[in-house]
């Protein structure tokens, strides 16, 4: 129904934006999860990159969690227990076997290509 079938009125104008708000905020809900599950699969593919290609790995070792830790404090959710969270999220989905033995760098997301940013060894 347009405003047109419709009396414009002001209980017309507040059902019209709370049906707005309703449907585009679980859009935005369901596009900021996909975006913080892609994150968190991403953070942990870095690191299982690392931990089997890294040149100084064997000088980080079972320390790795926690230097990342105090290295990471302005990225949120990187806490020692959430970077073993995400170790066990990549490992229930990893790479998939076609995509070669490096991380993504682009992916198209729900129809949206997004640039992921891979840095390269030096």
């Amino acid at each position: 129904m347009t405003h047109k079938d419709q009396q414009l009125n002001f209980q017309y104008l507040v059902r019209t934006i709370e049906a707005v708000n309703q449907n585009l905020a679980s859009h935005a809900d369901k596009a900021v999860h996909v975006s913080l599950s892609l994150r968190n699969w991403l953070i942990d593919c870095y690191i299982s990159e690392y931990q089997l290609h890294g040149v100084d790995r064997a000088v980080y070792g079972e320390k790795l969690f926690t230097r990342l830790t105090q290295q990471l404090k302005g990225v949120s959710n990187c806490n020692r227990r959430q970077i073993y969270r995400y170790l066990r999220f990549f490992k229930r989905y990893p790479l998939p076997p076609d995509c070669g033995d490096t991380a993504p760098t682009i992916e198209n997301i729900g129809g949206n290509t997004v640039a992921i940013p891979f840095i390269p060894p030096h």
